[in-house]
């Protein structure tokens, strides 16, 4: 009996493990880059393109993104108007399985930001119309960032740097 018991706790905590370490070794979260740049060309109405996303799980999960870049307005004196050599954003886990997002911290490096006449505002294409019935509003992710820092940056605004 005492060997039954010792082997079900056996698997009870070792199917856990087991499965979430077939997810770490499976999980490709680069492969999401794509459908972000699409997500952020959308959303701006810029053109939007990264090198590189990744994520590492653990009590404090942090998703990574490189080379980052946001193309400026037309007629910009350059083609980007952001270039971000990297994001890290740590969030905080427990608040995460509640509905909330709280970005422990958020470090933004190697950035350059061009701000000049015409690329201060960012609009939203026009949605095409369509034939299917609205969906109905989901209620909001609540946000909630405790510490940013801007390292090695450099803005750009009326030919000041």
């Amino acid at each position: 009996m005492r060997r039954w018991l010792l082997l079900g706790g056996a698997l009870l905590l070792g199917l856990p493990l087991l499965a979430l370490a077939a997810f770490l070794l499976l999980f490709d979260a680069d492969a999401l880059r794509p459908r972000l740049a699409a997500a952020v060309t959308q959303a701006t109405g810029r053109s939007f393109a990264a090198e590189r996303l990744a994520v590492a799980p653990g009590l404090v999960p942090k998703v990574v993104l490189e080379g980052a870049r946001l193309g400026n307005a037309e007629g910009g004196s350059r083609p980007e108007m952001l270039l971000l050599r990297r994001a890290e954003l740590k969030l905080a886990l427990l608040p995460l399985l509640a509905g909330r997002i709280e970005v422990k911290a958020l470090e933004l490096a190697g950035g350059d930001l061009l701000l000049e006449r015409g690329n201060w505002s960012v609009t939203r294409p026009a949605a095409p119309p369509s034939a299917t019935p609205a969906t109905p509003a989901r209620e909001p992710m609540a946000l909630d960032i405790r510490a940013v820092t801007l390292r090695d940056w450099v803005v750009t605004a009326g030919g000041e740097r």
